[in-house]
């Protein structure tokens, strides 16, 4: 015969089977939408941000191809600028031994102004698309405040090196070849310098996103 053996068991009380009831359920092996989600907005961000530092770094490789256009159209902005102010009778976009220049009319005398490639604006813009281009990889980079800051920058140092030409045409007509010579050099380089120093603290305020605070 086999033996029966009885064991203590107790009910449970109504308590235990109120706090069995309100235990959580096992967490499943599943891994949650959200987590996916975010995943593969990450890639994209990536792929994305990857897309746009091509671009910008292409832009800046053309700036630099295609400066002696850059130049052409410095001049032409240039002789509008002094037709329009009236600081010169008559100016007009040239062309002086291959060089792209600004041939104006002053005090009976024909001067003729020649942008060459260390003065073009095409420097400063190539490296400006460069630098967006590797600031873009950064998270806390936003496109939309880049584009900004590169807008603005780049509209600020083209601005800045019009007045910079103009500031030379205007001295080497009052004071000939020796007050020019100080124009393009200590006050131009001056100009610059500054310019450049502005145009990146105002590049990095807007395009760098500040941290938020935590409560």
């Amino acid at each position: 015969m086999s033996d029966i053996t009885v064991t203590g068991v107790q009910p449970l009380s109504r308590r235990a089977r109120r706090e069995r009831a309100a235990a959580p359920e096992p967490a499943t092996g599943e891994q949650p939408s959200g987590s996916k989600a975010r995943r593969a907005g990450s890639l994209l961000d990536r792929c994305g941000r990857a897309l746009i530092a091509f671009l910008l770094a292409c832009a800046g490789v053309l700036c630099f191809v295609f400066e002696r256009e850059l130049r052409c159209t410095e001049t032409e902005i240039q002789a509008w600028i002094m037709n329009s102010t009236g600081l010169a009778e008559t100016a007009v976009p040239s062309v002086n031994n291959g060089i792209p220049a600004v041939t104006f009319h002053a005090d009976d005398t024909w001067i003729s102004l020649r942008l060459i490639p260390q003065c073009a604006i095409a420097v400063y813009l190539g490296a400006a698309c460069w630098l967006s281009a590797i600031l873009i990889r950064a998270p806390r980079v936003r496109p939309v405040r880049l584009f900004t800051a590169l807008a603005v920058t780049s509209s600020g140092l083209i601005l800045l090196n019009q007045v910079r030409l103009l500031v030379n045409g205007v001295m080497f007509a009052e004071g000939g070849r020796e007050a020019f010579n100080w124009a393009h050099g200590p006050i131009g380089s001056t100009m610059m310098m500054l310019g450049v120093a502005g145009s990146l603290a105002v590049f990095f305020a807007l395009c760098i996103r500040r941290s938020e605070r935590r409560a």
